[in-house]
């Protein structure tokens, strides 16, 4: 439906033909990301599966300890809330499916920084300390 009204410039008819199509589409809200109608049950999924293969990493390992805290965090919420919008805004990072997407991330990234060991530090490896002081 169009508003009665002068004829909007090229551009923004191309927007507003683009908003149209869009807007048949239900999506998830982040471009190239469907909607998930089970989005919570994966992402309880998707979180317990990072918590178990992030245990290749060293418990001392700040990675493990972020990753676990970070997932820890959204299985309890998930867990806990059954509404969709409820989850969303408990956790603050997003839609289900990006969440999802980024757990799909994580699981990739695990194993490579479990080859990388990048907890280790050559003891002969001389770390520089540079403090950066505010300009007065």
């Amino acid at each position: 439906r169009v508003a009665p009204g002068p004829i909007p410039p090229a551009e923004s008819l191309a927007m507003f033909a683009t908003k149209a199509i869009l807007t048949q589409f239900e999506t998830a809200g982040w471009v190239g990301l469907k909607r998930i109608a089970n989005a919570r049950e994966v992402l309880i999924s998707k979180a317990t599966e990072v918590l178990d293969k992030v245990k290749i990493i060293p418990p001392t390992a700040q990675y493990r300890i972020s990753v676990e805290q970070l997932y820890k965090h959204h299985l309890k919420i998930a867990q806990r809330e059954t509404e969709r919008e409820k989850i969303e805004e408990a956790i603050n990072r997003g839609t289900l499916e990006h969440l999802i997407s980024t757990a799909d991330d994580e699981l990739s990234l695990i194993p490579k920084v479990a080859e990388w060991k990048i907890w280790e530090v050559d003891p002969d490896d001389k770390i520089e300390i540079v403090v950066h002081k505010p300009a007065s």
